[in-house]
């Protein structure tokens, strides 16, 4: 089964270099797919990948340089991925990064992966996937397979069929038309049992090998800490500022532009992207908070969330949270279905508990109970936070940018239903009605 894996690389730009970045970028996203600096459609093993210049800002008193993110949802060893980009498109890499301040753009390319690998951040905070075990090159192939059926279909009306004459036909055609060979992948999802197993173990080695009076005085020590952690975190949410929607023309007139600005890269195909950059609370007490609910997602979008929703959220292909510059700035990107209001909507509707978890631990994010509670339900405010930190994304590519999630995962049961040697009569008609 393949694997599917988040690059994240963030690099400082010298400030007089970025109006020149933001040029070539633009012109990178004119043609995103076949540009001639970076024709990403040549790229075999990226899903969705894209630019960010993250602007110079003042944080905690301290200047931060301007950066350049460049993240990838890819396929297989990230060697391999990293070798594609710098054979592929090594020149084009060399144009973008020669605006960073310690590029070498006269290295060979084994430098310039050390140079990525040297600047690429560890593994995201919380990382999901819509679609796990597909490839890129697979999502296109069974694409194909699902495209040429309902040609087929459309030529050659099966109205006069039994349903299990209607399979074989489309069997015979996809034999004539060469892609019966392809096999589907075998797709093995993990499960909630392993971690839930894996502390009932623990929890039996403490009792046997040292005392179950200890396993009892550590259970009371938790539910302890997990009341002071309350009574503080109360404390807090009573007191942390929250997002208040600008009544000033002019801090109003801002935002507008901001967000007509941030609307002219928005729906032009079915999927979208969202770029999010916001600081995180200050002290420890936050950041812990913070990392752990990032790990507690993470756990959960492998082990229970991993068949095509995020909650209830059935439109997200990718999405991660990174934690940035020391701790202090928290970088959400997602790829995903609809337009920015439906997808804030799910959010609201279908996730606001885990969001709200996230986000409740980062500037003035509105108001929340114990952790999880309100926030995201607050709509107004919350669409009015998301879009003040919200940033641009210079380029943005998608693989397959016709296809949803739904999509995705239907034409791989179409696919595997092709493989599959028996079915009964109940099944085919269940097939059938995938296409």
């Amino acid at each position: 089964m393949i694997k599917q894996h988040a690059l994240t690389v963030i690099a400082r730009l010298r400030q007089e270099s970025v109006p020149g970045l933001r040029v070539l970028l633009d012109m990178i996203d004119q043609d995103i797919e076949s540009n001639s600096i970076i024709p990403f459609s040549r790229l075999t093993t990226i899903h969705f990948a894209r630019f960010v210049i993250l602007e110079a800002s003042e944080l905690d008193g301290e200047m931060i340089p301007p950066q350049l993110s460049f993240s990838s949802n890819f396929d297989g060893p990230l060697d391999d991925h990293l070798k594609e980009l710098f054979s592929v498109a090594g020149s084009g890499f060399d144009q973008v990064y020669q605006h960073c301040a310690d590029y070498n753009a006269e290295g060979d390319i084994s430098q310039k992966i050390a140079y990525f690998k040297q600047h690429s951040l560890p593994p995201p905070n919380a990382f999901y996937i819509g679609h796990r075990g597909l490839s890129v090159q697979m999502i296109q192939k069974q694409n194909q397979i699902r495209n040429a059926i309902e040609m087929f279909l459309n030529q050659n009306p099966q109205d006069n069929y039994k349903p299990s004459e209607i399979r074989q036909n489309i069997l015979n055609f996809l034999e004539s038309a060469g892609l019966r060979d392809i096999k589907p992948p075998e797709i093995v999802l993990r499960t909630l049992w392993g971690p839930v197993l894996i502390l009932l173990g623990s929890i039996l080695l403490l009792g046997l090998v040292i005392s179950w009076a200890f396993v009892l005085k550590l259970f009371i020590a938790i539910v302890v800490f997990l009341i002071i952690w309350t009574i503080i975190l109360r404390m807090k949410e009573k007191t942390d500022p929250e997002i208040q929607i600008e009544t000033d023309d002019w801090k109003k007139d801002n935002l507008i532009q901001k967000i007509q600005t941030l609307k002219k890269d928005e729906d032009f195909v079915v999927q979208n992207q969202l770029t999010h950059l916001v600081p995180i609370k200050k002290g420890l007490f936050r950041l812990i908070t913070l990392k752990a609910v990032l790990w507690a997602i993470n756990l959960l979008a492998n082990v229970f969330y991993n068949k095509g929703k995020l909650g209830n959220i059935p439109t997200i292909h990718f999405a991660r949270w990174v934690i940035i510059d020391n701790n202090r700035r928290l970088l959400f990107f997602s790829n995903f279905d609809g337009s920015w209001e439906s997808y804030l909507g799910d959010f609201i509707d279908k996730a606001a508990v885990g969001l709200t978890g996230v986000w409740s631990n980062s500037e003035l994010f509105p108001k929340t109970k114990f952790l999880v509670f309100e926030g995201a339900t607050d709509e107004e405010r919350f669409k009015y936070w998301t879009r003040t930190y919200q940033i641009t994304t210079q380029v943005w590519y998608t693989a397959y940018k016709n296809l949803t999630v739904v999509n995705v995962l239907n034409n791989n049961e179409i696919h595997q239903g092709i493989w599959k040697e028996k079915m009964t009569e109940n099944e085919i008609i269940d097939w059938l009605r995938k296409l």
